[in-house]
């Protein structure tokens, strides 16, 4: 009997590890479906500022670090007419085009010059629209050269120059008829920048005269 006895439990104990088993896998199954966050994860809407910085407007617009204002203007030139709503964040433009003007080097004029600079990127409410169009651009530029300067030289510090760059803009967007269009139009703009010999170009302003 006792040996008996000793086999019902035996057995009962391998039923109640078996159960136990079955139990774990369909909790761990079940576990690889569970939407709730593990640790060092985030909740949607939570980190927005690293979904926004991997866009291009956030990422891919660089402006170089040089001594030459013939580079940096250019690369102005690229980043004001080469806007694309379609795949990008406004603010990752207007924050590296605006955050080009230095307030040290531009002093009391920094409002001002920002207010001209920032007329070029659209409000958020255009960009939107424009992105629903599909609206890209591009810019390939052709010629920088040094304007005859004059009297019509804006606020800001001195030392700084103007380079006019022109080049052609490339657009691409889809009408209302959801067909893609095609054009290219000629394209100019003077850039007003601060080179020091001993330091790198900053952004005075982007007026909307050109200076020929």
């Amino acid at each position: 009997m006792a040996r008996a006895r000793d086999m019902a439990t035996r057995r009962s104990s391998r039923l109640v590890i078996g159960l136990a088993v079955v139990v774990i896998a369909v909790l761990t199954a079940c576990g690889g479906d569970d939407e709730s966050p593990s640790a060092g994860s985030s909740l949607p809407g939570e980190n927005s500022g690293d979904a926004e910085s991997a866009m291009p407007g956030a990422q891919a617009v660089r402006l170089p670090d040089t001594k030459d204002p013939d580079v940096y203007a250019e690369a102005i030139a690229e980043l004001v007419f080469g806007l694309s709503p379609a795949d990008s964040y406004v603010r990752g433009y207007r924050d590296v085009l605006l955050g080009a003007i230095d307030p040290d080097v531009v002093g009391d004029d920094y409002d001002s010059l920002v207010e001209v600079t920032g007329q070029w990127i659209p409000d958020e409410e255009t960009w939107d629209r424009q992105a629903e169009q599909g609206l890209r651009t591009s810019f390939e530029v052709e010629s920088v050269v040094e304007p005859e300067q004059d009297s019509a030289t804006p606020d800001g510090p001195q030392g700084q120059v103007a380079r006019t760059v022109t080049g052609v803009q490339s657009i691409r967007y889809e009408d209302e008829n959801d067909e893609q269009v095609r054009e290219s139009e000629p394209r100019s703009v003077t850039v007003w920048v601060h080179c020091p010999a001993d330091r790198n170009c900053s952004l005075v302003s982007v007026p909307e005269d050109v200076l020929q």
